[in-house]
């Protein structure tokens, strides 16, 4: 470092007077309240700043003159940043166009400004999201007629059936409550454009699978023809709400196509992302954690946004309901699937590793989930994700990231998808050499094809590659799913050019049938029946040694493993004689103590030394003074003042530090906890040799 050209100031305005530009990149919060209208005053113009830490109030610092660039906000046109005006509180006087156009009163149903009649919603595509979202809307505000049209009239005649083409807890209910009141199924796409000016598009985008973009890149034909389709039916003006995934820009693209094919017309673009996990999808609809609403930031704009925002508000409180410009909603859904996927990936690359080392994933996941910042959820290490969302929005991801320039953001994303692919890699082949290098005409039961519990979705589901890596070395599949059936997976198998014998394949109607005979069990759909199963029963119907790999970790391994099977598990070592590597569960309270084990658990204290181990409880050691010694011993001291605690360290000026009013490190309330307890029961020192000798509990 040339010292010359590097100041620490005493104050944030020597920092700032002349210079040319501001770089936040600690967050205090001090700096939030700093007067940067008499900063603007003494900088170099134009005057820059650059906040490294998302803390500052752009929208004034603009106001003042400044430049402002931020982490992750685009940029209008003229250069400012691109952000949404903040919503006038409920009691400020109406001063402003768009206040008026909010303000505006409803009129026999139809909006007085925009001209959209409010009572009436089509929903274009009755697949997954469609069908459950609309039909949940339909329920939850009565007053509103909901027509979904598709023109699949096999799908149109199963929803106005008793048999719904889609598989939800709670989605039946749904249905039969509404049907035939304000909710309706119909291939009359034409009649249902002009009668609703408010129209959900909820069509499939898949992902390309030639030309451009190829494997990565999402389809939008099927928007595309949306869009065209209601510029050639709509007859007044309509809010258009992308309901499916799509790429960030879409809503651009689908603005040019309407408004090169529209009249007299006008149409307001929305983004309203769903959020949904198949299984849940009822429930998430119903009790939300957020509804995302997208819009143009024009005046006219905002009112679109906010007609949706009042729909939603019939149920959903106010404060879950976001909304944010057309892009910010659009790149939400695709980060919200590719941070849930990379959860996954995580915690399976780490499983891997658990294998390799002895250590036990779900131990691992249990430690990190119950720290407060990371949490509990996504982290079930498995044979890896599938669906019909979390690949294909990954993909996306690269793609977009690619066309933007952006190849390490790409790369890191890519990865996700890579390690995912790994994962089920490994377990297949897992199989394989544990069933002595060859599964060639061994039956394998495959319990689960799904790619989750709770539907029959199989799209991008881990058992086709499972199935198809063990049918390709010969073995004979038998599959039991409670939801899939064989064609559904065939289907599967097809879309993804991977060749099935079919002699090989075959679906049976009960676990019992898949697993008589079978060499190995495999657990590939985390159902919860399948924990239940009698496999103490199956035990003795299957070949021997037999083996149960258990893809999602739901089983009783130590129970298994005393029914004589040999157990695999993702994320579990093995101990030298081949079983899974354990802790033995806990004994409840009023349990008999009859395990060595627990007799010495059970061991009463005496005099302050444990009677088997021989240690003294009451003294505890630390050695090194630094950031996590001291405050962990520190805290223990001020908790457990039956416990002396003595912190060491061969740096004396460090330790002198600690016995001062000045300690050597900054932590917020420390000060407070150290000098309640030093010279009590806490004591910092030098004396290595003597803190040892004292106490048997010892912190390295």
């Amino acid at each position: 470092v040339d010292e010359s050209r590097l100041k620490f100031e005493h104050s944030p305005s020597a920092a700032v007077d002349g210079a040319h530009a501001i770089v936040v990149l600690t967050e205090w919060d001090e700096f939030k309240k700093l007067p940067y209208h008499e900063f603007y005053a003494t900088m170099m113009k134009p005057a820059f700043i650059f906040d490294g830490r998302n803390i500052l109030n752009h929208a004034e610092l603009q106001k003042l003159g400044f430049e402002v660039h931020a982490i992750g906000k685009g940029r209008r046109p003229d250069g400012s940043l691109n952000m949404l005006p903040p919503a006038s509180p409920g009691n400020t006087p109406i001063t402003t166009p768009r206040e008026r156009l909010q303000a505006a009163t409803v009129v026999d149903g139809k909006h007085p400004v925009l001209g959209i009649r409010m009572n009436k919603i089509c929903c274009i595509g009755a697949g997954y999201v469609g069908g459950p979202t609309c039909a949940t809307i339909a329920l939850k505000c009565p007053h509103i007629k909901v027509t979904i049209v598709d023109l699949n009239e096999e799908r149109i005649k199963a929803w106005n059936s008793d048999n719904l083409p889609i598989y939800e807890p709670g989605l039946d209910e749904v249905v039969k409550a509404c049907r035939g009141k304000n909710l309706f199924f119909s291939t009359d796409v034409k009649g249902a454009i002009e009668e609703a000016d408010i129209i959900f598009a909820s069509v499939n985008t898949p992902t390309k699978v030639k030309g451009i973009g190829a494997g990565r890149a999402a389809d939008l034909r099927y928007i595309e023809s949306v869009g065209r389709t209601v510029a050639q039916y709509a007859n007044g003006n309509k809010i258009i709400i992308e309901k499916s995934t799509v790429p960030v820009k879409t809503a651009q693209a689908l603005d040019r196509v309407l408004n090169a094919n529209k009249g007299k017309q006008n149409f307001w673009i929305l983004s309203n992302p769903e959020f949904l996990a198949e299984g849940t999808a009822v429930k998430d609809l119903d009790d939300p954690d957020r509804v995302l609403i997208g819009g143009p930031t024009s005046d006219e704009g905002v009112v679109a946004t906010n007609i949706l925002v009042d729909i939603y508000a019939n149920w959903v409180p106010r404060e879950r309901i976001l909304t944010t410009n057309l892009w910010s909603s659009e790149l939400s859904k695709l980060v919200a699937n590719a941070m849930l996927a990379q959860r996954v990936s995580s915690i399976n690359s780490i499983s891997l590793l658990c294998q390799k080392t002895g250590a036990d994933v779900a131990e691992v996941s249990r430690a990190i989930g119950a720290d407060s910042r990371i949490g509990p959820k996504f982290l079930n290490a498995s044979i890896g994700f599938g669906g019909s969302c979390f690949q294909k929005d990954i993909l996306n991801l690269v793609y977009i990231c690619e066309s933007e320039g952006l190849p390490a953001c790409a790369k890191y994303w890519q990865q996700v998808v890579d390690m995912n692919e790994q994962q089920k890699s490994s377990f297949s082949s897992k199989i394989i050499s544990s069933l002595f290098n060859t599964v060639t005409n061994k039956k394998i039961a495959v319990l689960g094809f799904a790619f989750k519990k709770d539907t029959g979705d199989v799209r991008e589901t881990p058992a086709l590659q499972v199935c198809h890596m063990l049918m390709q070395d010969g073995a004979m599949v038998h599959v039991y799913d409670p939801k899939v059936e064989k064609e559904e997976a065939l289907t599967e198998f097809k879309y993804h050019n991977l060749t099935v014998d079919e002699s090989r394949l075959k679906f049976e109607h009960s676990p019992s049938a898949a697993v008589d005979g079978a060499h190995a069990i495999v657990v590939l759909t985390e159902w919860d029946e399948f924990k239940k199963l009698p496999y103490h029963e199956f035990y003795a119907t299957m070949m021997k040694p037999a083996f149960i790999f258990d893809g999602r970790n739901i089983l009783n391994h130590a129970e298994l493993q005393k029914l004589g099977f040999e157990v695999h598990a993702i994320g579990k070592g093995r101990r030298p004689d081949g079983s899974l590597n354990m802790l033995p569960p806990a004994s409840p309270g009023n349990t008999p103590i009859t395990t060595p084990r627990e007799r010495l658990q059970a061991a009463t204290v005496v005099d302050g030394k444990h009677p088997v181990l021989g240690i003294r409880m009451n003294k505890i050691c630390c050695i090194g003074a630094g950031y996590v010694g001291g405050p962990t011993c520190a805290t223990i001291a001020l908790k457990c003042p039956h416990i002396k605690v003595t912190i060491v360290d061969l740096n004396e000026e460090r330790i002198k530090a600690w016995n001062s009013d000045n300690l050597p490190i900054y932590e917020p309330g420390l000060d407070e906890v150290v000098k309640a307890c030093r010279g009590k029961n806490l004591f910092f020192s030098t004396d290595v040799k003597g803190a040892i000798e004292e106490a048997d509990i010892i912190f390295a």
